[in-house]
């Protein structure tokens, strides 16, 4: 079996941190909740994530890739790092009851079907 593409999951702008490099795009995002947790444990992005962070699918087709810090073929988003509205208004209501004045916001991500 001839293998002409390989995907990986990587944060959106940077060169690290990425997952392993795969050979089934289904493969790859089966690594999406282990990846977001390496991240997590990591602290990758400093003081946590910044809004509007994207986990990326990456695809490179080996046919046309020379060496492999090229730009890959696709770049598909399949997690974004957003606000938890929820959380972060059930949070700053119960803190305000408490007579605590808070602007602390939370974040979750949110993940986008790939096709």
């Amino acid at each position: 079996m001839k293998i002409e593409k390989i995907y990986r999951l990587a944060i959106d702008e940077y060169d690290t941190p990425t997952t392993d490099f795969y050979t089934s795009k289904e493969e790859a995002l089966s690594q999406l909740e282990d990846f977001k947790e390496l991240l997590r444990e990591e602290d990758y992005m400093g003081d946590g994530f910044e809004f509007g962070t994207s986990i990326i699918l990456q695809c490179f087709s080996l046919n046309t890739l020379d060496d492999i810090y090229d730009e890959c073929d696709t770049e598909d988003t399949v997690s974004e790092w957003v606000i938890d509205k929820d959380y972060t208004y059930d949070y700053q209501k119960d803190r305000a009851v408490a007579g605590i004045t808070t602007e602390e916001v939370f974040g979750m991500w949110k993940d986008y079907e790939v096709k």
